[in-house]
């Protein structure tokens, strides 16, 4: 929330890159992380983001790269002008929270059903069945209409990692999950400046983002634990 700006927001773009996970404990560590933040917009962000990652592992060389996100339209263009070698991937996470979001109050357990099919890379089939589902359920219509969109927007995006894998290439283990960036997300921005009452201007946002940035390296350093 912006500081003496009633209404008004500032959005804060977070980017980890890394090389793969390695379990600790029963826990799983990114390996080689590098974080970026910016408050400037994603084309400020994309730039920021892939001059860290070229600076720590060479990102235009690298023979197989993969690019997560979580399907917004900005992040994709990140994408396609600053990592067109990587395979873009969807976050699944976000897949199905919108989905129980929008069929959480509809009777069947409609959701899962939907999941399964979309899992076993029936795409059209399942755009096909929530153009049903909005006219059987008008009261939805409009939220089951936006989530075929970004399910149809997605696309191949859904299916890029698992294809790769399928094809012989060689990834990381537990490569789609999104832990690593919903953990450092909230390190550097939910625990500090998204609280209840909490407003920044967005020099102070700069600010604080940049001492917690590294404190968490500092503190990854110390304590792998902590990572």
């Amino acid at each position: 929330a912006s500081w003496r700006e009633k209404d008004k927001r500032h959005e804060v773009y977070v980017g980890i890159s890394y090389t793969g996970k390695a379990e600790r404990k029963g826990r799983y560590r990114l390996l080689d992380k590098g974080i970026c933040y910016s408050l400037e917009g994603s084309t400020k962000f994309g730039q920021d983001f892939f001059a860290m990652a070229q600076q720590r592992h060479n990102v235009v060389d690298a023979k197989t790269g993969t690019y997560l996100s979580d399907g917004a339209e900005g992040l994709r263009n990140i994408q396609r002008e600053h990592f067109p070698r990587h395979a873009r991937g969807m976050d699944w996470r976000h897949v199905r929270a919108k989905m129980e979001e929008t069929y959480r109050l509809l009777p069947g357990e409609l959701h899962k059903k939907r999941l399964k099919s979309l899992y076993a890379e029936k795409l059209q089939e399942v755009c096909q069945q929530f153009q049903a589902d909005a006219e059987e359920f008008p009261q939805r219509s409009e939220r089951i209409e936006e989530l075929r969109t970004y399910i149809q927007n997605a696309g191949d995006d859904l299916y890029a990692i698992r294809r790769l894998r399928r094809a012989g290439v060689a990834l990381p283990p537990r490569l789609q999950g999104s832990g690593g960036i919903e953990r450092n997300e909230d390190v550097l921005v939910g625990q500090r400046m998204k609280r209840r009452g909490m407003s920044w201007t967005k020099s102070g946002a700069n600010h604080l983002l940049a001492v917690r940035l590294d404190l968490s390296l500092n503190l990854r350093r110390i304590s792998p634990r902590r990572s």
